[in-house]
């Protein structure tokens, strides 16, 4: 709902872009970086860190609403039953810190969002439960079969949603740091379901290594970006891009 309405408000700005400014039905790129979304000079030149919570709830428009939203429902919401409420709002919010990082550090030079990132996350902390689940002794609620059969679904699904960041300012980046962040989380939240002593030791404090180097890198990232000053104004910075079709006046 929260990501409906930031999609009906940046059309409200100036209404849909041209198909050759944002082909997935979506409003302009500086649009979409004045109501929140990624954009890494602002991020690491301006501290504008509240961007991490607002990246997450925008769609770049129409046709990334509703393939975002039918494999958040779906899938989102299965995993919230399974997990509770609770370890899916960690993951998620953990998920959303590591896709708008590493978007912000590897596609430094594009505005970008990070909904489907987040989802990534999810993924990615299932996969970790998926092999927990099949290396060592846990407590299992089913059976092998059916693990092995989500674990497929998971994939499918993983592959169609990577897939989305071919529509417009939904970087590849975002995804691969969502994916990261959200394995890692699995293996702090997780390692509770396993039975022997040794093997929680032994996953916990993998995992806490790799958070603190992941934060460590987080941090790096972001501080020596390489960005473009040029996208203080990313309107200007978009309508320098494009020979045609970009109105530079729009936004707030």
């Amino acid at each position: 709902l929260i990501q409906l309405l930031f999609l009906m408000m940046t059309i409200s700005l100036c209404g849909i872009a041209p198909f050759q400014a944002n082909w997935g039905l979506g409003p302009y790129a500086d649009v979409l970086s004045d109501v929140g979304a990624t954009n890494p000079y602002l991020i690491s030149d301006k501290s504008q860190f509240w961007r991490f919570i607002t990246s997450p709830l925008i769609t770049s428009g129409i046709l990334h609403m509703i393939l975002h939203a039918f494999v958040q429902l779906e899938v989102g919401g299965f995993l919230e039953k399974e997990w509770g409420t609770k370890r899916w709002l960690v993951i998620y919010t953990v998920s959303a810190i590591g896709c708008v990082s590493f978007s912000s550090a590897l596609n430094d030079n594009a505005v970008s969002v990070a909904s489907t990132g987040t989802l990534m996350g999810l993924f990615g902390a299932k996969m970790c439960e998926f092999l927990l689940v099949m290396n060592f002794k846990t407590r299992k609620r089913a059976s092998d079969d059916y693990y092995t059969q989500q674990m497929i679904v998971m994939l499918l699904v993983s592959v169609f949603v990577v897939l989305l960041s071919c529509l417009p300012y939904v970087g590849w980046a975002g995804h691969f740091g969502g994916f990261f962040c959200g394995f890692v989380a699995g293996m702090l939240l997780f390692s509770t379901n396993l039975k022997k002593r040794k093997d929680r030791m032994l996953w916990v404090g993998s995992g806490s290594l790799l958070s603190i180097l992941l934060i460590m890198t987080i941090v790096s990232m972001i501080r020596n970006a390489d960005t473009n000053d040029g996208m203080e104004n990313a309107c200007r910075f978009y309508d320098d891009m494009h020979d045609e079709n970009y109105e530079c006046q729009c936004g707030f």
